[in-house]
């Protein structure tokens, strides 16, 4: 990959509520840059940079730090484990992945193939694929003992993708693209904001436990009370030949107008579609299915306005998404737009305080 920086951010584990080696990652940065470091107790963090004005407003940049994954539920005697999922997962997509256990003790890990016991007979045939709790992951150890005393794994142990992180030309492939590529676009922009001044605080940062019901965000937006919210992540794209293309790969970021969970104020949808093209920002209209942290930001509180920002991926959820890197950078470009055209009064403009 050439961008070093998100891959580096895409190969560190992290399943939803199992945060803490991105999360230390991502605080190291904030520090670099000197912001000060503010955390709810669910394991959201952010970096927190104070106005030069007095009673300024508050805005909040998010991006979430979670993947979807797995954890260890039994081991069986004979040395295969048992797994639930963490995220929304489809088991027809998971089949023969290969996936990597990540023991306590931080010095191992082991690779191995989630499978299930294929059909043998016409009849069997017709049975439906068995839920993920009843599939099979299989490391390569001879029983139980193996796994608990020398693998050093347990019941609760996380599990990851486990698929190198490359690019063909301007598409990355790889693992937790969502919402990694999102955290990363906010990583890269902290040299921006590090020089500028702005008439609002600001925190910037990455949310936990996105993927199984949006909870760092929610908890995330009581601690902070933003007056305004930005949220960046990543969605599935509807480009594939039998899909009704309503976002495609390579054409921009996006311009989310609804989802299962939220709606966009049209003065929002105006407001993006004005600052990209005022410049030149490739964007594109998008109808999405899924939800983000906008979806519980702007129920939170009183109701928090929010910006909902973002670039489409191929193969969601699975070990080997892919997105755009033209994309990638559009998305910066128009966070980076954002954050500069914001003052107090488009910021109440916005709230519709004017």
């Amino acid at each position: 990959m050439k961008n070093l920086f998100l891959k580096k951010i895409i190969e560190i584990p992290g399943i939803s509520g199992r945060e803490e080696k991105i999360s230390k990652h991502i605080e190291e940065i904030l520090v670099s840059y000197d912001l000060d470091i503010v955390r709810d107790n669910n394991g959201s963090i952010y970096g927190y940079k104070k106005s030069e004005q007095k009673n300024a407003p508050v805005v909040m940049v998010d991006a979430h730090m979670d993947e979807v994954g797995f954890i260890v539920t039994k081991i069986e005697d004979n040395g295969i484990l048992r797994l639930e999922a963490m995220g929304g997962i489809s088991k027809f997509s998971i089949a023969n992945s290969r996936l990597r256990v990540w023991s306590d003790n931080p010095t191992k890990s082991f690779a191995g193939t989630l499978f299930f016991k294929e059909p043998q007979t016409d009849v069997q045939k017709k049975q439906p694929i068995p839920a993920i709790k009843d599939m099979m992951f299989d490391i390569g150890a001879v029983d139980k003992k193996q796994v608990q005393k020398e693998f050093e794994l347990n019941i609760g142990n996380v599990v990851t993708f486990d698929y190198p992180s490359e690019q063909n030309g301007d598409r990355v492939i790889a693992k937790s693209l969502d919402d990694r590529a999102g955290v990363a676009i906010l990583l890269e922009t902290l040299d921006f904001i590090k020089n500028t001044s702005f008439d609002y605080d600001i925190y910037i940062g990455a949310s936990s436990q996105e993927e199984v019901g949006l909870r760092g965000a929610r908890t995330s937006a009581y601690k902070i009370n933003p007056d305004l919210a930005i949220v960046v992540d990543v969605s599935p794209s509807n480009d594939l030949p039998t899909d009704e293309q309503t976002g495609t790969l390579g054409k921009g970021t996006i311009l989310r107008h609804k989802d299962s969970c939220y709606l966009t104020d049209k003065y929002i949808i105006k407001y993006i579609r004005d600052l990209s093209t005022k410049h030149n920002i490739k964007i594109q209209d998008y109808f999405g299915t899924g939800c983000t942290n906008a979806g519980i930001l702007h129920l939170s509180n009183n109701g928090i306005k929010t910006i909902p920002l973002g670039l489409l991926a191929r193969g969601l959820h699975t070990g080997s998404s892919i997105i755009d890197m033209n994309d990638y950078e559009e998305t910066k470009k128009l966070l980076k737009e954002v954050l500069t055209d914001l003052n107090i009064k488009t910021i109440n403009k916005i709230k519709g305080n004017t």
